[in-house]
């Protein structure tokens, strides 16, 4: 379960990346609010992370993904797909391995909702990329 704390002064990177050296089996995240969210981070959770950046490596932050947990709300995740578009992101990919299920956010477009794919391309912000979600899904 996320917990989301609203601290008397917003946390520098640096703060966020000692927090986590400190405290492993957690993730910090600062919302555009200035907000820091900690969630732990469960070993099928950390695998699936695994497995997208491992596909991932080689690309810029043009494109943003969000893996839903058990312990995520999927309006909350939504409302940071369109917060990454309002700050230049190009293409923002919701997915949801629970129930299967990943949504693509463009600027400009509606959400384009896709059930039960075993790929998603990336066209046209990441050319000739097409993700394979079935290792997520597993």
């Amino acid at each position: 379960m996320a917990i989301s704390l609203r601290l008397a002064a917003v946390p520098t990177d640096e703060e966020i990346l000692e927090l986590s050296r400190r405290n492993p089996g957690y993730q910090f995240e600062r919302t555009a609010a200035g907000e820091l969210v900690v969630t732990p981070a469960g070993s099928k959770g950390g695998r699936r992370d695994l497995l997208l950046g491992a596909q991932l490596h080689p690309f810029c932050p043009d494109v943003v993904f969000e893996i839903a947990s058990q312990s995520d709300t999927i309006p909350a995740l939504r409302r940071k797909m369109y917060t990454y578009l309002a700050n230049g992101g190009r293409l923002a990919v919701l997915i949801d391995p629970q129930r299967r299920v990943v949504e693509v956010y463009a600027p400009d477009a509606d959400p384009v909702v896709l059930a039960r794919a075993e790929r998603v391309s990336l066209d046209p912000v990441l050319r000739g990329c097409t993700l394979d979600l079935r290792p997520i899904f597993e």
